[in-house]
C-alpha cells in the first residue's frame, strides 16, 4: 500500500509541560486461535490442542499475551509517570480512562496493561487498586473501535466482495503455490473448505484464520510442522490481502476507523479548553483489535515496520500501541525539536512488545523492548505536526469522502409502513358505502314524487 511514514529514534520527554494530553489504541495481547480454525484447517489440530494444553480458552489472551501488554503499562509508566511526571504513581480516575472493545481478550489486555502502568502486585497484600475496564459499546454497536462490526459491517461486506471478486482472485492465483502448500497442512482445499458455522464462505477469511493460528503458535514457540519460509510466505499474503479487502478505497480509510479521529481531536480539545474543569483527563485509550490499528495507518497514512519473522513491512505484532501525544512546545525548545514555531503540536510514539517481554527466566515482564516515533504520511519534514495541520488532515479526509455516518448509512433510514387494512375494517367500510346509497336513493325517490304530486 502506497503509505509513507519515518520511523525515529525515541527522545525522552524532558518535563511534563510539553505533555498535554495523550489519546492511545492499543491491539490486544497474543491469544489462542478463533475455534472456527479447527473446521477450516483440520490438517492442524495438534497445533490448536497445544493452547488448550497451556489452559487457555478458543480466543483468549495467552500468558505471553498478558506479559506483552504488561511491557506496554511498564513503557506507559516510564515515560509518562517517571520520565516526565506527567501522571501520578498511582491510579487516578481524574487522570486515566480505559475502554475496551466488548470482548473477554480486549479486556484482559488492558487489565494487564494497567497492572504494569501502575507496579503490579509481588503478593497479595501488596496488591494496589485495580484500573478499571470499560466497554465503549455492546457487541455490534461500537462506533468508536469496531465500525466494521457495528455501523459499517454491510457496507464493508459489499467492498469485501467486490474485492474478493476482482483482486483476491488475481492475487490468489498468483500465490496459488502457497495456498497450495496451506492446502496440504491443513489436509483440505482451503477453496473448498468454507463451511463456516459464523456465514464467512470465502477463502480470504480461510487466509486469515489458518495464518493467524500459525502466527500465535509461533509467538507461543509451540512445536509446529511447518518452515519459516512458508509462514513468512502465508502471512506476505493475508497482509496484502487485509489492506487490500479492508483499506483500499479512499471510502474504506474514513469508515474503518469509525468515530475514533474526531474522539481524538474532542479529547485534545478539551485538555486546552480554559472552559473545561482542569486538569482535563489526561490520558484516554481504546484497547481493540489490529484492524483499528491498521486502519489508522491508511487514514493517517502510517507505514508500519516491524523487523520480525512474519511480519516485515506493514504487520503489527500483538500488542502494538499507538501513542497519539499533543505537546505544547515553548520558544526554547523550538530549535531543539526542529519545529518551525512555538505551539501545539501532535507526535505519533509507537510501541510493541518484543521477545524480551516473554522472558520468564526474569521473573516477569518489566523490560522495555523498543519505541518509535513514526511521521505522518501528510507531513513528513518533522515527527511534530502542528496541531492545526493535523486538524487540517482529519477534516479534509472525511470531507473528500462523507462521513462514516453516510457511508454506512447510520443511522438508517427507516420509512414507515401504510396501514394494512383489516377486514374489519373493509366490513365497516362496506355497510357505511351501502348505507349511504340507500339513503341518496331515498331522497331521490321523495323529491321526484314531491315534484309529481298534483298540488
Amino acid at each position: 500500500p502506497p503509505f509513507l511514514a519515518l520511523a525515529l529514534a525515541l527522545a525522552p520527554l524532558h518535563a511534563s509541560a510539553d505533555l498535554k494530553s495523550v489519546w492511545f489504541v492499543s491491539r490486544h495481547g497474543s491469544r489462542a486461535p478463533d475455534p472456527v480454525v479447527n473446521m477450516v484447517c483440520p490438517g492442524l489440530s495438534d497445533v490448536v490442542k497445544q493452547f488448550a494444553g497451556i489452559g487457555i480458552s478458543p480466543s483468549g489472551v495467552t500468558g505471553n499475551g498478558l506479559r506483552e501488554m504488561y511491557s506496554v503499562g511498564t513503557f506507559a509508566r516510564e515515560r509518562y509517570i517517571l520520565e516526565a511526571g506527567f501522571m501520578s504513581e498511582m491510579w487516578d480516575p481524574r487522570e486515566l480512562y480505559m475502554d475496551a472493545a466488548s470482548e473477554p481478550r480486549t479486556l484482559q489486555s488492558g487489565s494487564a496493561m494497567g497492572q504494569g502502568m501502575y507496579g503490579g502486585p509481588s503478593h497479595f497484600d501488596s496488591y494496589r487498586e485495580p484500573v478499571p475496564i470499560f466497554v465503549n459499546a455492546t457487541f455490534g454497536k461500537d462506533n468508536l473501535g469496531e465500525a466494521r462490526k457495528a455501523a459499517c459491517r454491510a457496507r464493508l461486506q459489499e467492498d469485501t466482495q467486490r474485492w474478493d471478486a476482482h483482486h483476491g482472485e488475481k492475487l490468489w492465483k498468483k500465490k496459488e503455490v502457497v495456498i497450495r502448500a496451506l492446502s496440504q497442512l491443513c489436509k483440505v482445499d482451503l477453496r473448498l473448505a468454507l463451511d463456516y458455522s459464523d456465514g464467512m464462505d470465502n477463502l480470504g477469511d480461510a487466509i486469515k484464520d489458518v495464518t493467524d493460528l500459525m502466527m500465535f503458535a509461533e509467538r507461543e514457540g509451540f512445536k509446529v510442522p511447518w518452515n519459516m519460509s512458508l509462514y513468512e510466505d502465508a502471512r506476505a499474503i493475508a497482509l496484502e490481502q487485509l489492506y487490500g479487502r479492508l483499506y483500499l478505497t479512499p471510502q474504506q480509510k474514513t469508515y474503518m476507523v469509525g468515530m475514533s479521529p474526531l474522539a481524538m481531536l474532542q479529547h485534545f480539545n478539551k485538555s486546552i479548553n480554559p472552559a473545561e474543569p482542569q486538569p482535563y483527563l489526561k490520558m484516554y485509550g481504546y484497547h481493540g483489535h489490529r484492524e483499528l490499528l491498521y486502519a489508522l495507518a491508511a487514514f493517517f497514512r502510517i507505514t508500519y515496520h516491524f523487523d520480525r519473522p512474519g511480519f516485515r513491512k506493514y504487520g503489527i505484532p500483538s500488542g502494538t500501541t499507538l501513542f497519539f501525544e499533543l505537546h505544547d512546545i515553548n520558544e526554547t525548545d523550538v530549535k531543539r525539536l526542529g519545529v518551525d514555531k512555538a505551539g501545539l503540536h501532535v507526535r505519533l510514539v509507537v510501541y510493541a512488545p518484543c521477545k524480551k517481554a516473554l522472558d520468564k527466566t526474569s521473573g516477569s515482564a518489566d523490560v522495555l523492548c523498543f519505541a518509535q516515533a513514526y511521521r505522518f504520511g501528510f507531513y513528513t519534514s518533522n515527527d511534530y505536526v502542528p496541531f492545526d495541520i493535523f486538524k487540517q488532515h482529519i477534516q479534509r479526509q472525511i470531507q473528500s469522502t462523507g462521513t462514516w455516518e453516510e457511508l454506512c448509512n447510520y443511522p438508517p433510514v427507516v420509512r414507515e409502513k401504510q396501514k394494512t387494512k383489516t377486514c374489519s375494517n373493509q366490513k365497516n367500510n362496506t355497510v357505511f358505502y351501502a348505507t349511504l346509497y340507500v339513503a341518496i336513493g331515498a331522497a331521490v325517490a321523495a323529491l321526484a314524487f314531491l315534484l309529481s304530486a298534483p298540488w
